[in-house]
């Protein structure tokens, strides 16, 4: 991946976390009070899945589902207890799209549990 393609995919996670923020938002869902959020990760191969769930338990970062085979790809998910204002925050979106992109992996998004 590019440095062009690198901030195009963080501009692009970015916009639909905001969104996400909005919705949790009218739901009135408080974004600065910190909760365990998921964020999903796809890799093409289980070899890369497997290597992103190193990589995340090495930061700290609990993987709580997977890898697991999910069509074409190998799902995992990571939890990080924070509040969603600083989970959908650019520098944090770069870290966790950085990481999966070392791995040969995608960053999807995440959700957070009420």
């Amino acid at each position: 991946m590019t440095e062009t393609q690198f901030r195009e995919a963080v501009a692009d996670c970015v916009a639909r976390l905001k969104e996400t923020l909005e919705r949790l938002k009218a739901r009135g869902i408080a974004l600065d009070v910190a909760r365990p959020i998921r964020h999903s990760f796809r890799a093409p191969t289980a070899e890369a899945a497997e290597q992103l769930a190193i990589g995340l338990k090495y930061r700290g970062i609990r993987v709580v589902e997977g890898p697991a085979a999910a069509g074409p790809h190998f799902a995992l998910k990571a939890e990080i207890f924070c509040p969603p204002s600083l989970a959908a925050d650019e520098p944090q979106v770069e870290i966790l799209v950085r990481l999966a992109t070392i791995h040969e992996s995608e960053y999807v998004g995440w959700e957070a549990g009420d």
